[in-house]
């Protein structure tokens, strides 16, 4: 893994992750809250990507000259077009490495969310890209079957030597 994450352009990445937790709120076990949360991260980091990510809304803070006042109502349609734009335009410019645990505790439809994670663009998520996704998940068929083209760690393949170590202490 560390050499599909080694190879970047240059310069230090920046770093969004989202946990999924199935007994928190609807925000942390959704697709809503996982590209909010995203989307969050990297443009908080680099605010320079917000005219690309979020035209409409850029175009209306230009037009006020500050944030007071408006009211945005998020619609997954739109997230999913700002995480497409974004990723597009970091693709041109950054380096963004995008932390996703638990995808098997998504409530939402779990086929959505592997549509919307292998619709960007692969040279943008290549070996060499400037966006690299690293997705953790229990080991369901489905998510086996979507990412069987992309490289993978077995934690238990990592840590089978460390418990049989460990249980044959005593």
């Amino acid at each position: 893994m560390g050499k599909h994450l080694g190879k970047w352009k240059t310069g230090t990445p920046l770093v969004a992750m989202f946990c999924f937790h199935n007994w928190e709120t609807l925000l942390q076990k959704s697709q809503f809250g996982l590209l909010r949360s995203i989307l969050y991260q990297v443009l908080k980091s680099d605010p320079g990507l917000m005219p690309s990510a979020l035209p409409r809304l850029w175009s209306k803070f230009v037009e006020n000259g500050s944030c007071s006042g408006m009211k945005t109502t998020w619609k997954k349609s739109s997230l999913l077009n700002a995480f497409a734009r974004l990723v597009n335009q970091v693709e041109l410019t950054k380096n963004v490495l995008i932390l996703i645990d638990g995808l098997d505790e998504c409530d939402d439809d779990q086929f959505d969310i592997l549509r919307v994670l292998k619709s960007l663009d692969p040279t943008a998520v290549s070996a060499t890209a400037g966006i690299k996704l690293c997705i953790s998940s229990r080991p369901l068929q489905k998510f086996e079957s979507a990412f069987a083209d992309y490289p993978t760690i077995k934690l238990q393949d990592l840590t089978s030597d460390d418990i049989k170590l460990y249980v044959s202490r005593d």
